[in-house]
């Protein structure tokens, strides 16, 4: 019965406003809060919970409003020189729109001016490099032991799958600072509609932070979160919005 009692009868929070959302300021941190479980907020912390997440969810499930709200958590009670952003939007170029001005944001790249986002997220190796090159100097085994010598970088895709089919040696990019991001101050929250065919080993053995929107396929579902659970969520309109996330620690996913 306590099982059952688990999983049977829960109530959807209803939407909540970004003015109603609290701050989570945490020192040497990445704490955002991105909604409510239960009436409670829910943190989460690339840093802590990371050192980077992937996301699902189909169109319309509110996957875009999602990574706005927790760019913006993240933002918040930080200054650029704590943390910048690479804004990446490979499914049509204005998920990022209100987000450009924002002064942590170095760059929104779109597939709308493929030639130059390609160019920018190449040049991230050269970020790699720099970032080696700053810690040695320090003696530093990672960002944290560095001081504010190097701000943390967070590369945020969406429609990831889009990005690496059209250009596929970009795997291995995203594997490396996949790998080695948690040292340098690197990291990603990749986003896509499906898991299938997106997501390569590399990448998710080091992405622990998962989050999944409603899906409709169950394969995608148990590829993030272990379970079908997301292809259960339903599509109607007042549901969207409606996540599962699962951190490394977590038995099993909470609904947010």
């Amino acid at each position: 019965l306590a099982e059952r009692a688990a999983t049977l009868g829960q109530r959807l929070d209803a939407a909540v406003a970004w003015e109603d959302l609290p701050e989570a300021a945490a020192p040497g941190s990445l704490a955002a809060v991105v909604g409510v479980s239960g009436g409670e907020p829910v943190t989460l912390d690339l840093v802590a919970d990371g050192p980077h997440a992937v996301v699902i969810g189909v169109t319309g499930s509110g996957k875009s409003e999602l990574l706005t709200t927790w760019i913006l958590g993240m933002c918040r009670s930080r200054s650029p020189r704590e943390v910048s952003f690479l804004l990446v939007d490979f499914k049509g170029g204005r998920t990022f729109d209100a987000l450009a001005a924002l002064p942590h944001v170095t760059g929104v790249l779109t597939d709308l001016d493929e030639e130059r986002a390609l160019r920018a997220v190449e040049s991230l190796r050269a970020e790699i490099r720099h970032r080696e090159r700053v810690l040695e100097a320090a003696g530093a085994r990672d960002v944290a032991e560095a001081g504010d010598a190097l701000a943390r970088l967070v590369i945020v895709v969406d429609e990831y799958a889009a990005l690496v089919s059209v250009h596929p040696g970009l795997h291995d990019l995203f594997a490396d600072i996949a790998a080695r991001g948690r040292a340098l101050g690197m990291h990603l929250v990749l986003a896509s509609q499906r898991a299938a065919g997106a997501f390569r080993d590399g990448v998710l053995a080091n992405a622990p932070l998962r989050i999944a929107l409603r899906v409709t396929d169950a394969a995608d579902s148990r590829a993030i979160l272990g379970q079908d659970d997301a292809a259960r969520l339903p599509g109607t309109p007042a549901t969207r919005g409606t996540a599962l996330i699962r951190c490394a620690a977590d038995a099993g996913p909470r609904t947010v």
